[in-house]
């Protein structure tokens, strides 16, 4: 009989940065597993944890519960633990998550049997969620010495954008300038504030900026939007603000191989090549513990538009000139059945002369994209798969990760969110957010699903 551990096998480890320091360094807070007799320097006073990533929100969340036991010096983690503290989890002798902490609370109820508990709730957010705290203030009231404000901060960026792109400049370029200026407007402020550089130690120890932005997608035509703004801003909404969604993905995924969470941009893979590129992962039956799939028309669209940047034509223009109106695309068959429902794209990044001779076929080439991507959303297949946790190590099974594709079915989906969890006398567990469920033929959508069936197959568990 085929068979795979199933004990919990974890470390949560928890360390606090010294935030005011010129370099990053840390200093061990506390370590969790899940031993009966934990070593020296270990605790088992963790009762649960979880965590998420998703596609549609670049910044997870974790949880933690503890138990409120004293130490020896009569206190509990609620008194040992800080916000702003890092949180690493690791399954399976990996890291897999690393988050701050934003919230310790002590939780106290009475059940129905009259008996009462308490525990220690711990909440916060992935590493990326740092990048949304890490703002820049363009104002010469702050930066006096610097006289930096949002349009000198603009120009000087732009105009090395805009040289390179006007060339052809690939995105990983474009974000990597980015992101430089972006610190050196931080440590700028640093010098003048006379103070440490804080989060942006703690983001380049943990985060990678560089390895899984694509080298395919390639900027051919300026910015016509400010990267800056007066005031506050923060460095996630700048990133957002040049990805040209849902054309172009923005997320954070943990790179085992790097050992840092990976800031991921690339196309949105639902071109056949990008398709089959994705890593591919089977749900095996010995580790299925549910699954809850479906078809709906919530996302259903009939009318697809795609504008181009920087041609001169606006949505309302298009839509009331005959001759611009035809490089839109109609599905016919779901137009009967549920009417004017329009999906409308902005393409920002061209060749220019191609905007100039070709706009017509541009806009007509990219509707026909954004139709055969999202033309099928009430035959696709959506839902949750909750598995086991198990070592990609064991009989071939796999860890799937956000971004990647999972076969289930018969048909293949697209992995949004994942969310693993661990309680206390439970397995680990692992919850997928899947969508776009179909029967795919060489990165081809080739038909529908035709056979809602699985088998669960019990599971034998094996002591140590």
């Amino acid at each position: 009989m085929r068979s795979f551990k199933r004990f919990p096998e974890f470390f949560v480890r928890i360390v606090r940065p010294n935030y005011s320091a010129k370099e990053y360094k840390e200093a061990l807070v506390g370590v969790f597993v899940p031993k009966t007799n934990p070593s020296d320097g270990e605790s088992n006073d963790l009762l649960s944890y979880s965590y998420a990533e998703s596609l549609r929100n670049p910044v997870g969340t974790f949880s933690l519960t503890l138990a409120p036991v004293y130490d020896r010096n009569n206190k509990t983690w609620v008194d040992k633990l800080s916000p702003r503290d890092i949180v690493i989890i690791s399954e399976l002798g990996a890291v897999r998550f690393v988050g701050y902490i934003e919230s310790i609370r002590y939780s106290a109820r009475i059940d129905s049997a009259g008996s009462v508990e308490r525990s220690i709730l711990v909440s916060g957010k992935s590493i990326s969620g740092l990048l949304s705290q890490m703002k820049v203030v363009l104002d010469k009231k702050l930066l006096p010495m610097q006289g930096d404000t949002a349009k000198t901060a603009n120009e000087k960026l732009m105009h090395s954008l805009s040289q390179k792109m006007d060339k052809g400049m690939p995105l990983r370029g474009v974000i990597k300038d980015i992101l430089n200026n972006f610190f050196e407007i931080i440590k700028a402020t640093a010098i003048e504030l006379s103070a440490g550089y804080g989060i942006l130690n703690v983001l380049n120890y943990y985060v990678d900026f560089d390895s899984e932005i694509s080298t395919d997608v390639r900027f051919l035509y300026p910015m016509a939007f400010q990267i800056y703004l007066d005031g506050e801003q923060d460095l996630l909404s700048i990133l957002n603000g040049i990805i040209a969604a849902p054309l172009h993905e923005l997320f954070f995924r943990w790179n085992r191989e790097k050992q840092k969470i990976a800031l991921v941009i690339r196309d949105t893979p639902f071109d056949p090549q990008n398709w089959i590129n994705l890593t591919l992962h089977s749900v095996d039956p010995l580790v299925l513990t549910s699954f809850d799939v479906g078809k709906n028309d919530n996302e259903v669209r009939t009318y697809f538009g795609a504008l181009v940047s920087g041609s001169g034509i606006s949505l309302e223009m298009a839509l009331v000139s005959p001759n611009i109106r035809q490089a839109f695309t109609v599905l016919e068959d779901k137009w009967n059945k549920y009417g004017y429902r329009p999906f409308f794209v902005d393409f920002k990044y061209f060749d220019k002369e191609k905007i100039r001779e070709h706009v017509a076929d541009l806009m007509l080439d990219y509707s026909k994209k954004v139709k055969n991507w999202f033309g099928k959303m009430d035959e696709f297949y959506s839902g949750t798969i909750k598995l086991v946790t198990v070592d990609e190590k064991q009989n071939g099974l796999t860890y799937p990760r956000i971004g990647e594709r999972v076969s289930f079915l018969g048909g293949e989906f697209y992995i949004e969110g994942t969310q693993r969890s661990w309680s206390y006398g439970q397995n680990m567990q692992t919850v997928l957010q899947v969508t776009r469920g179909y029967e795919y033929k060489n990165g081809h959508l080739w038909g529908e699903i035709k056979s809602i069936r699985q088998r669960i197959a019990s599971v034998l568990e094996i002591e140590k």
